[in-house]
């Protein structure tokens, strides 16, 4: 990292050599997004406190090839706590490779980050809430299902679930599982005419042979 400049650097990011087999589904890895804005250090309020990322601007990420670039980092504002900056990306070539502007960074103290509970430092948390009273009782439907009779699933549906004689309240068709090594795009456009063709045949079927919920 070199000074470029008054409120202004220059960083050469690198991506670990474990982390690049990773990098395909991204236009840029997010490691070297974090690794540009660590950057900021040098520029940020002085003290211990931490720049936290809380909001940007605008952000271009074409596809990126190679897991390394270049990052100019410049200052464009700031307050005591707070830190607004552009920066503009690179690749191995001097091609152009993104650029996030008004990224906004604000300061905390670490020991204001490790002060709370530790379910108080995530966004998110998992929360479980007993269900009161006794269940509802399933609703007096009869089922017709369809699928492969070798599949197990709709063996196990057919003899679960109340059936019907001519007309069933609802219909469910069972798509058998793909090969493990089966090309994911060939599997959805074949199911998807499939299904199709099925539902072509079952809105030709008349009225009284409708089912009367929906299929599923």
């Amino acid at each position: 990292m070199v000074g470029a400049g008054d409120g202004e650097l220059l960083a050469r990011l690198s991506l670990p050599a474990d982390a690049r087999d990773t990098a395909d589904p991204y236009p840029v890895h997010p490691a070297l997004l974090d690794a540009a804005l660590q950057v900021t250090a040098a520029l940020g309020p002085a003290g211990r406190r931490a720049l936290l990322p809380v909001a940007v601007g605008r952000c271009v990420l074409p596809a990126v090839t190679g897991g390394e670039l270049t990052a100019r980092v410049r200052r464009t504002g700031g307050t005591g706590t707070d830190l607004t900056l552009d920066v503009t990306l690179w690749d191995a070539d001097g091609l152009p490779a993104g650029r996030l502007e008004a990224v906004r960074l604000r300061a905390a103290d670490p020991a204001d980050l490790d002060a709370g509970s530790e379910n108080a430092r995530h966004l998110y948390e998992v929360a479980w809430t007993a269900a009161g009273g006794e269940p509802d009782d399933a609703p007096d439907l009869t089922w017709a299902v369809a699928g492969d009779p070798a599949d197990p699933r709709a063996a196990a549906a057919r003899h679960a679930l109340p059936g019907a004689g001519d007309r069933a309240d609802v219909a469910v068709r069972l798509w058998p599982s793909p090969e493990p090594d089966a090309d994911p795009v060939a599997v959805a456009h074949e199911t998807a005419t499939g299904a199709l063709e099925e539902l072509r045949r079952l809105v030709a079927l008349p009225r009284t042979r409708h089912p009367r919920g929906p299929c599923g």
